[in-house]
């Protein structure tokens, strides 16, 4: 058999995860829209593109729950060698993805915004909402 050792099943599935997910963070990039830098263009893009704004979510997420199984992968796969740089490293870059979640979450509240509303107090909200999501996901 191919996976009858937990050792070998965690190699595979470690080395599957750090192969597989750059490729869906790559596509999850290409699929989303052009949001802009301003809270206005921000909501303009997401309400004119829905559709590539959903698809750079659903493409995202695995990427992101792959990118969590690769970094415990290596983290456990050095455990003999440099444990304490291992754990830092594997630390910063769960924090990472901690930041793609939290930009993931706006994406779906930006998916849950009304078109046919107030344009004026939704680009007020998304600018208050992106003031406070921004700075934690990627300061």
């Amino acid at each position: 058999m191919l996976i009858s050792e937990a050792s070998k099943f965690r190699r595979l599935s470690t080395s599957a995860s750090l192969i597989i997910w750059p490729l869906l963070m790559a596509g999850a990039a290409l699929a989303q829209p052009k949001l802009g830098q301003t809270a206005a263009e921000v909501y303009q893009a997401a309400n004119a593109e829905p559709s590539r704004l959903t698809q750079s979510i659903f493409i995202g997420l695995p990427g992101l729950l792959l990118w969590i199984i690769g970094v415990v992968g290596m983290v456990h796969l050095v455990r003999q060698r440099g444990v304490v740089l291992a754990h830092i490293g594997g630390l910063l870059a769960l924090f990472g993805v901690l930041g793609h979640m939290i930009t993931v979450s706006l994406y779906l509240v930006l998916l849950g915004i009304p078109n046919n509303s107030d344009s004026a107090a939704l680009i007020l909200a998304v600018d208050r909402i992106s003031h406070h999501v921004f700075p934690v996901a990627m300061p």
